[in-house]
């Protein structure tokens, strides 16, 4: 038996606060996605990999990702040396620079 844990981000507050359209939510989360992955960590890249959008929330879907975003052991820092434990508080924490480049493409048209 595989068992699937999700890590989500979901965007969908903020955008609908905006009223942002459900292609233009789907534009900032990809924008979350890109920005969030760099601190997600890395051994095989199954973890990163499997980072998509579904409809306004950034997803990693692995039968580990819960264990690799709450804090328990070591994060290996070899193959990413960006990566951190709950990498979208960390994103977040940092301004999420591409979601709000993304907004204000297209809040400026």
């Amino acid at each position: 038996m595989r068992v699937t844990c999700e890590i989500t981000c979901n965007l969908e507050p903020i955008m609908r606060r905006l009223s942002l359209n459900p292609a233009q939510m789907h534009r900032v989360a990809t924008a979350g996605l890109r920005g969030m992955t760099k601190y997600v960590p890395m051994d095989t890249g199954r973890l990163m990999g499997s980072g998509h959008v579904e409809g306004s929330e950034a997803v990693w879907s692995t039968d580990y990702a819960v264990y690799a975003y709450y804090p328990r052991g070591i994060i290996h820092r070899t193959k990413n040396p960006t990566a951190t434990r709950e990498w979208v508080d960390h994103y977040t924490e940092q301004g999420a620079p591409e979601v709000v480049e993304e907004v204000a493409r297209i809040v400026s048209g």
